[in-house]
């Protein structure tokens, strides 16, 4: 089931954290600075179905891995239903 409401509530403030905390995140910041840092996008989209996808899904699947790649430089790894 979806849990997202009670996984984003920390202190009864609803956050936007899946995993961590700001300030896990702050320290992060901290250290990236001097280590390497690997980033990635995934998106998951398990109401898509890879094989019964239509036209306009790819389409707009294409827009938006297009999109983030010429944006932001990443790859996307899209995770959806086979």
């Amino acid at each position: 089931g979806d849990n997202r409401s009670v996984t984003n509530k920390r202190g009864g403030r609803a956050t936007r954290f899946i995993r961590g905390t700001p300030s896990g995140l702050s320290q992060m910041t901290k250290l990236s600075r001097v280590l390497p840092v690997r980033t990635e996008i995934l998106i998951a989209q398990p109401g898509l179905s890879k094989a019964a996808r239509t036209a306009d899904q790819s389409i707009v699947v294409a827009a938006t891995l297009t999109y983030l790649k010429e944006t932001v430089g990443l790859d996307v790894r899209l995770i959806c239903s086979p």
